[in-house]
C-alpha cells in the first residue's frame, strides 16, 4: 500500500501536468471542468493582461486558445515558445460564438501545397 504522506509526486507526470485555458468568451469557463486555469482576456491590448497570458504559457504543458486570441498573439506565442527547453502543446479551440477555426484553413492551405493542387474546401 502507498503511503500518500510520506512518498515524493514530483517525478510523476501527472503531477505537473497543468493546462490554462484562454479566451475572451465566457465559455471559456467551462474548461474548468478538466481542471485548466483560466483566463479570461477582455482587451488585448492591455500589457498586464498580456503577461497573464505569455506567463501561463511558460509555465504550463498544455494552452487552450480561443482562435481570435490566437489570430491576435500568434507571432508573440512563436516567438515565447520557440525559446522554451520545453514548449507547451498549444491548441486552438473555436470560440463559442464561431465553430471553426482560422488553423482549419491554414492545414488546408499546407496540405494543398504539400499536393501540389489547390483542394476543395
Amino acid at each position: 500500500m502507498l503511503d500518500i504522506k510520506s512518498h515524493s509526486f514530483k517525478n510523476y507526470w501527472w503531477v505537473s501536468l497543468s493546462i490554462v485555458a484562454i479566451g475572451s468568451d465566457i465559455g471559456i469557463e467551462t474548461l474548468k471542468i478538466i481542471g485548466a486555469k483560466i483566463l479570461t482576456i477582455t482587451d488585448v491590448r492591455d500589457e498586464e493582461e498580456l503577461s497573464k497570458v505569455y506567463g501561463s504559457v511558460i509555465n504550463s504543458k498544455a494552452v487552450l486558445i480561443e482562435d481570435n486570441l490566437y489570430r491576435v498573439l500568434k507571432a508573440d506565442l512563436e516567438n515565447i515558445i520557440s525559446s522554451l527547453p520545453s514548449p507547451p502543446l498549444i491548441i486552438v479551440v473555436p470560440s463559442f460564438t464561431v465553430h471553426e477555426t482560422s488553423r482549419l484553413r491554414e492545414i488546408h492551405n499546407k496540405v494543398s501545397l504539400a499536393v501540389g493542387v489547390k483542394l476543395k474546401w
